[in-house]
């Protein structure tokens, strides 16, 4: 598990096509009232998209940024409270991805570190699964589906200060 994060980080912070950006055209974001109205499926595809088919993205204003941080960060505080590591994960890579940050955004990545066991994987113990009566094999691929989410978002963050530095 530690090599394959390892392994996933190296790739995506290096940029190699098919991590980062492997379409082409400009990516703009949708206006903030439909987007704080997405379902749960419609927000994880955009921020899929953002992060893996998205070559450039539309320029935002001061003012936008500002308000996409706050946003963002919201949505991620909001949902870290209600427990959905998967979202949290995909709203803190897509402010990465959008070189965003702030306070909120800040305590949705500290959310993140904090699901980490100490198996290296995040997520809900297996023991936790198992109790809900989950089978063996389905709980430990969604471990690892739990874990490349998060292992992405804190690739997308080194990324993210690699470029500010």
């Amino acid at each position: 598990m530690k090599q394959l994060g390892l392994w996933l980080c190296a790739h995506i912070t290096s940029e190699v096509d098919g991590y980062i950006s492997v379409g082409k055209g400009v990516f703009k974001l949708p206006r903030m009232s439909r987007f704080v109205a997405l379902g749960r499926p419609e927000l994880l595809k955009l921020a899929q998209d953002v992060t893996v088919y998205s070559k450039e993205l539309k320029p935002m204003t001061r003012r936008d940024r500002n308000e996409w941080t706050r946003l963002l960060g919201a949505m991620g505080v909001s949902y870290a409270k209600s427990g959905d590591v998967v979202v949290v994960a995909a709203l803190v890579r897509l402010a990465a991805r959008l070189d965003l940050q702030g306070r909120w955004l800040s305590e949705a990545q500290r959310y993140l570190l904090s699901q980490q066991q100490s198996d290296g994987s995040f997520g809900m113990l297996a023991a936790e699964m198992e109790f809900l009566g989950g089978k063996k094999r389905a709980n430990e691929l969604a471990t690892l589906r739990l874990t490349v989410e998060v292992l992405w978002a804190l690739a997308e963050l080194a990324a993210l200060v690699k470029r500010s530095s």
